[in-house]
């Protein structure tokens, strides 16, 4: 016959089972210790706050100093701007192209550095992978372009359409490759690469507004070269 569970268990007196009580209710230091431990650990203390806050500011003032690059190509390029309004009204369209796809591409290569899945055999393969996407996108972009300029605004020139259309293929074609080698780079230099995504911006808004200028002003110079042509040709005859 089986013991039973309840008159097996040992006989305390009340001397026994008060002293047993009171030795459960004192608190346990080792696990005191673990918890203030744990608190002084957590990403809110002010210990990890500072320093994570100075590093922020110091890359956000850099990134400022950068940006402020956009506005002397601009200067540069006023007399061009100037007499080309419809190129200064799609500037911000096609800067704002290239920082989205650049950003897009970043996040991705972000992630897969995040989780394992890129790794030094295959950042190759996967840099070559968006080049081909962005010559894909690229060409999506400018057709959507051309469409909505064709709807919209179809009293502009054509030369101004053609400086929109070949600036924005440029700037989304070579904004997807620069977004992908960029978190790559920081990662090789041990530099956190969640801070491309800021950077990208920052640099596809220099490089959008001098690949626009320079675009418009190549395309501008030899349509001027073809009618100074043409106009001596009509001459000659």
């Amino acid at each position: 016959m089986g013991n039973n569970p309840i008159t097996s268990r040992p006989f305390l007196t009340r001397r026994q089972l008060r002293a047993k009580q009171a030795s459960d209710s004192q608190p346990n230091p080792k696990s005191n210790d673990a918890n203030s431990d744990s608190h002084s650990e957590t990403p809110s203390s002010s210990s990890s706050f500072w320093p994570a806050l100075a590093s922020r500011c110091t890359i956000l003032v850099g990134l400022l100093l950068l940006q402020s690059l956009s506005g002397s190509i601009m200067e540069h390029y006023a007399g061009l701007l100037q007499s080309h309004v419809a190129v200064m009204f799609f500037l911000t369209t096609i800067v704002g192209a290239g920082g989205n796809v650049g950003n897009q591409s970043a996040v991705a290569v972000i992630r897969g550095l995040a989780t394992g899945e890129i790794h030094a055999g295959n950042r190759l393969k996967l840099v070559l992978r968006e080049a081909v996407a962005g010559v894909v996108i690229a060409a999506v972009a400018a057709g959507f372009k051309i469409a909505r300029i064709l709807i919209l605004s179809p009293s502009t020139a054509f030369n101004d359409v053609t400086a929109i259309v070949v600036a924005l293929a440029a700037v989304v074609c070579l904004s997807s490759t620069i977004g992908t080698l960029l978190p790559l780079a920081l990662d090789a230099v041990g530099v956190d690469p969640a801070h491309a995504g800021p950077t990208i911006q920052v640099v596809m808004d220099i490089l959008g507004v001098l690949i626009t200028c320079a675009v418009s002003e190549s395309i501008f110079a030899v349509e001027a070269i073809t009618v100074e042509s043409q106009l001596s040709a009509a001459k000659e005859l």
